[in-house]
């Protein structure tokens, strides 16, 4: 930012965006341990991804 030599502002936004991101991964991990048993919405997307496109995974 102009006029902030100290770049304070740029590092509390990185701190903002860096406790975000935390947030939003440590949800995502808790709701992965909580369903165990159920495929995450990463191994569905994968899965279906794969089931698309054989092309792409021959063996």
């Amino acid at each position: 930012m102009l006029g902030d030599p100290s770049g304070l502002t740029d590092t509390m936004w990185d701190l903002i965006v860096d406790a975000t991101g935390a947030l939003v991964i440590s949800v995502m991990g808790w709701r992965y341990l909580k369903n165990a048993d159920r495929k995450s919405f990463l191994e569905r997307w994968i899965d279906s991804f794969i089931e698309r496109n054989p092309r792409f995974f021959r063996k």
